[in-house]
């Protein structure tokens, strides 16, 4: 850690209270899974009843200041994010001096700012009273045996930490640890049978069974804060055939997971054969379902839907699905055209349907796209077996598609390439 100056200073607070910054909103942390966890933030207005609770603090290299002590006789102490108007960046109330001698033995709660980004090693060591705290986004270290010998109960790590020192919760015996970064590196083991609540995969996962292995005082539980309940594709399509991609349009992945936080969703498909990702959304969407395109070229396909939550916990399931051949194709095209195949920009051209082979009555839709973008239909589909196709006032390689579907739901369609010069 940053070596700090040893300037210290009777201390005279001008910052405003930390109530309103440490209320629970955006810096706060909600939601957490065990009903008797509180996650709200307390304010405690500085008042003669609770009076102001930095009482000496150091200068940092940086300007900004580490409080080192605050009033012995607080029960419910409120470190301020600005204390002499210079940003409180650490706390550190135990020194080597004072370990063992009972400091601040009315202490039972402390709310940290959200300008902390260091609880120092041994910050709160051994303060027996100690039973919560709430600490905001924007700490991002957690120091060795900083909480040693303390008795908090519930604890909830924000997922800014980054690193959590051997031994910070060490004799704590807590019923719950929240770890809520997936990737925060774990210097120290857990012991007890406290419930660790996290991310699949992660590395309070993985601490957890390495802690489990030499812990002689209990089990350790985990459980995932994100898991699949019931993601699945609609009506559970596990295999479809190339001329009987029946209502395509109704067939979605719908998006099911147990959450405790807010989620966004990304859906991708693959084949066997490529094995390459293809996005249907580039980017995460707080939609829930999402319609997948027409894989109508025969094969295994893979259809992923992704969840990530506002801490960056991520788990995804995977469904699977076959597209094959018919090994019999009657309902086909039988010379369907356009009216021309080259355009200037802005003109139009007429769309011919012609197909065999199905149940009448037949029903087309038309549609086109520029090069890869997304399909734009000019009508639904109907038994209009001749439309006209009006193409925008822009250059470039355009592919225009008649669908037909017959009396069963059978599906086929024809392709047509237009250059528009």
């Amino acid at each position: 850690m940053t070596k700090h100056k040893q300037h210290r200073t009777s201390v005279k607070i001008f910052a405003v209270a930390a109530a309103a910054a440490l209320l629970t909103g955006s810096g706060g942390i909600a939601n957490i899974l065990p009903s008797n966890v509180s996650t709200s933030i307390h304010a405690y207005a500085l008042s003669p009843t609770n009076p102001e609770s930095v009482t000496d603090y150091r200068i940092n290299d940086d300007g900004t200041i580490t409080v080192t002590a605050i009033n012995e006789d607080d029960i419910n102490a409120v470190i301020p994010s600005y204390v002499d108007f210079k940003k409180v960046t650490a706390v550190s109330l135990i020194s080597p001096d004072d370990l063992g001698t009972g400091r601040y033995s009315n202490l039972k709660t402390i709310t940290l700012p959200d300008t902390l980004k260091s609880i120092d090693d041994y910050a709160f060591f051994g303060i027996f009273s100690l039973e919560t705290v709430q600490m905001q986004n924007g700490v991002e270290y957690i120091g060795e045996s900083a909480f040693d010998h303390c008795h908090i109960q519930n604890i909830v790590i924000p997922s800014t930490v980054k690193t959590l020192g051997n031994g910070a919760f060490h004799d704590c015996n807590p019923e719950s640890i929240t770890m809520l970064n997936p990737n925060m590196e774990i210097l120290t083991s857990l012991k007890g049978s406290a419930t660790i609540y996290g991310y699949s995969g992660s590395t309070a996962e993985k601490c957890v069974a390495s802690s489990n292995k030499y812990n002689a005082h209990g089990t350790l539980k985990f459980v995932s804060l994100l898991s699949n309940r019931n993601s699945r594709l609609t009506n559970n399509q596990k295999v479809l055939t190339t001329s009987t991609w029946v209502n395509w349009n109704n067939i979605t992945a719908n998006a099911d997971f147990n959450a405790s936080y807010s989620l966004k969703y990304k859906y991708s498909y693959k084949d066997d054969i490529n094995n390459k990702w293809i996005d249907i959304t580039k980017n995460y969407v707080t939609n829930n379902t999402c319609r997948i395109p027409a894989l109508s070229k025969p094969g295994n396909y893979t259809i992923r839907i992704a969840a990530l939550d506002e801490n960056g916990g991520y788990t995804s399931k995977y469904t699977y699905l076959m597209v094959k051949q018919d090994t019999k194709k009657t309902f086909k095209d039988n010379g369907s055209k356009l009216s021309a195949y080259t355009l200037s920009k802005g003109n139009s051209l007429t769309a011919y349907a012609k197909f065999t082979g199905g149940v009448v009555p037949y029903r087309y839709k038309y549609s086109y796209r520029l090069n890869n973008d997304a399909w734009k239909d000019v009508q639904g589909y109907s038994t209009a077996d001749k439309h006209t196709i009006h193409i925008p006032s822009k250059a470039g390689k355009y592919t225009v598609r008649i669908a037909c579907r017959d009396g069963k739901g059978q599906y086929t369609s024809k392709y047509f390439i237009v250059n528009v010069k």
